[in-house]
């Protein structure tokens, strides 16, 4: 795995390019997709890892990189995720309207047809299942064999911006304020029932909502004035919070 990690390393460092002058296409869809593909990599290491037992030395620095990452791996879909379905808010007036059918229904559905197959194989394994283990496993509550806490958290995001900006009428910061009084409140309450990789990261989709909002005043004075050590500040700060408060 170290190897495979390593290969996939210098894919990334493959005819990259350092852009002296800045580059305000950094959170274009192309830009987020490649971004988001490496860390689909990294999820499925992390999974595959899982099912076998890696003993070797030669994955040891994996195996601490993946100690390392921990969820970390997923929070560019968390950010990107918010940030998407604020731009699209912004861009289509009726888009809130089609949310339910466009964002939480679709995923659903993708969801609990893998979760039909994970029936069927551990029915065919004669692998033990409740009904009630069966029935919660559709909404991500519980598991048959698959993991469950990213389909749970984004789509309880997903619902949250819907009601929020149902209730704001499409007041852009009035549905913000909502939407991020609902996921607070969501890891206040999860905490109590899950292990904290059920809310440790949503607040990364909260800040992709802000920062769509945001981004331009955030390029004027970051990118356009070579202002880094603002971004690197905001960073610092931000991860010591987050650790502090919600991990």
């Amino acid at each position: 795995m170290t190897i495979v990690l390593i290969t996939v390393f210098f894919l990334i460092l493959w005819r990259s390019r350092i852009c002296n002058n800045g580059y305000d296409g950094y959170m274009s869809r192309e830009q987020t997709q490649m971004i988001n593909g490496i860390f689909i990599i990294l999820v499925f290491l992390r999974h595959f890892n899982q099912y076998v037992q890696l003993n070797a030395v030669i994955e040891v620095p994996f195996l601490y990189l993946n100690k390392i990452f921990g969820q970390l791996i997923v929070t560019t879909f968390m950010f990107y995720s918010g940030y998407g379905v604020m731009t699209s808010i912004m861009k289509e007036h009726n888009y809130v309207n089609r949310m339910p059918r466009r964002r939480i229904f679709k995923t659903m559905l993708l969801f609990d047809i893998a979760i039909c197959l994970y029936v069927v194989m551990n029915l065919c394994l004669n692998i033990e299942m409740t009904w009630k283990q069966i029935i919660l496993s559709f909404v991500g509550w519980e598991g048959v064999g698959n993991s469950t806490w990213y389909i749970l958290a984004i789509l309880m995001m997903y619902s949250f911006t819907y009601v929020g900006f149902r209730i704001s009428r499409n007041d852009l910061i009035k549905g913000l304020l909502i939407t991020t009084f609902f996921i607070a409140g969501y890891i206040l309450v999860i905490r109590k029932f899950k292990d904290s990789q059920y809310y440790n990261t949503v607040l990364c989709y909260a800040f992709g909502l802000w920062y769509a909002i945001a981004k331009k005043k955030i390029d004027n004075k970051i990118l356009y004035n070579n202002n880094w050590w603002i971004a690197w500040g905001g960073q610092r700060l931000l991860s010591q919070f987050v650790h502090t408060v919600v991990m």
